[in-house]
C-alpha cells in the first residue's frame, strides 16, 4: 500500500504538465485550516471510532455497501451525516484553527526515496520469509494482498483522495463544494456490486483460499452506531481517514505524520483496552 505512494512521491519534481505531477498531493494546502491540536484530536477520534465500528470508508463503504450489509449501510449513513455536520460547524466557528500546541518542524531530505526503499525492503523480506518459513503456503493469498493494496493506493492517489482539501470541500456545503468523493465512492460501490456477486456466483471459493471470509455479525448494535459517530466526528474535524493519511505520512508533514497518525494509533489502542477491560 505504501510503496506505490512512495514511488509517486519520487516523481513530484517532474514537468508540471505531466500526469505524474498532476496526481501529486497538494502539499502546500494539505494541512491548511487546522492546527496541530486539531489533527491530534481528529486522529484519535478516527482511530477510536474505526476500531469500535469495525471499519470506516473503506471497510463499510467500499466493501460493505456492495454486499448489501445492513451494518455497513447504517455505519455509512451515520459517519457521513456526522462528518458533514461537524465539517460545516467547523467551517463556521473555525474549531481547532488557532489552538495553541507544540507543533514540531521536521524536514527530511529525500524522504520519498527513503520510504520507497524501506517499504520495498519490507515487502521483499515478507516474500522471502513466506517462502522460507511457510514453504510457499498461501503464497497466492500474499500476492493478492500485495496487488490489492497497491491497486487501492494507486486509486486513492489518481482520484485525488489524498488531497485533504478535496475531502473537506466535499464535506462542507458551500460555493467550493466538490462532489469528487461521492463520485469515487459511488463508482467503486457500483462496480463491486457486480464483481462481488459475479465472483460468488461463478465459484463458491476464491482462487487462493478455502472460502470467502465475510463477517457473520449482522447486528446493528450500540458499538456500531457510537463507533461510526465518533469516526464521523474525527473525519469531519480532520478531513482524513486512515488510508489517505497513511499515504500522506511519507511526506513527513508533522501535523499528519506525527499528530494525526500517532493519535490514530493511540485511539486504536485505547479502544482495544477499553473493550477488553470495561
Amino acid at each position: 500500500f505504501i510503496l506505490p505512494g512512495a514511488l509517486v512521491s519520487m516523481m513530484k519534481d517532474t514537468d508540471k504538465s505531466s500526469f505524474a505531477h498532476d496526481i501529486q498531493p497538494k502539499l502546500d494546502t494539505v494541512a491548511k485550516g487546522l492546527s496541530f491540536t486539531g489533527f491530534c484530536v481528529a486522529g484519535f477520534l478516527v482511530g477510536f471510532g474505526t476500531k469500535m465500528a469495525n471499519g470506516c470508508t473503506s471497510g463499510h463503504g467500499v466493501c460493505g455497501l456492495p454486499r448489501f450489509s445492513k451494518r455497513s449501510w447504517v455505519a455509512v449513513a451515520v459517519f457521513f451525516s456526522t462528518a458533514m455536520a461537524v465539517a460545516n460547524i467547523q467551517a463556521v466557528y473555525k474549531l481547532f484553527h488557532k489552538t495553541s500546541f507544540y507543533a514540531p518542524t521536521i524536514y527530511f531530505k529525500n524522504a520519498d526515496s527513503f520510504v520507497a526503499m524501506a517499504s520495498g525492503a519490507v515487502l521483499a523480506l515478507v516474500l522471502v520469509l513466506n517462502v522460507a518459513i511457510r514453504k510457499g503456503k498461501n503464497f497466492g493469498e500474499l500476492f493478492v494482498a500485495i496487488f490489492s493494496g497497491a491497486t487501492f493506493a494507486c486509486g486513492l492517489i489518481i482520484s485525488g483522495m489524498v488531497n485533504r482539501e478535496k475531502i473537506v470541500n466535499f464535506l462542507t456545503l458551500g460555493p467550493k463544494w466538490d462532489p469528487s468523493l461521492a463520485i469515487v465512492l459511488a463508482t467503486t460501490v457500483m462496480f463491486n456490486m457486480f464483481s462481488f456477486n459475479m465472483l460468488k456466483a461463478a465459484n463458491n471459493k476464491p482462487l487462493f483460499g478455502e472460502k470467502f471470509v465475510t463477517t457473520a455479525n449482522s447486528a446493528i448494535d450500540t458499538k456500531l452506531v457510537v463507533g461510526s459517530f465518533i469516526f464521523g466526528v474525527g473525519w469531519g474535524i480532520g478531513g482524513l481517514c486512515p488510508g489517505p493519511a497513511l499515504l500522506l505520512a511519507q511526506y513527513f508533514i508533522p501535523s499528519i505524520t506525527i499528530g494525526f497518525l500517532g493519535s490514530l494509533v493511540a485511539g486504536n489502542v485505547v479502544e482495544e483496552v477499553m473493550e477488553r477491560y470495561v
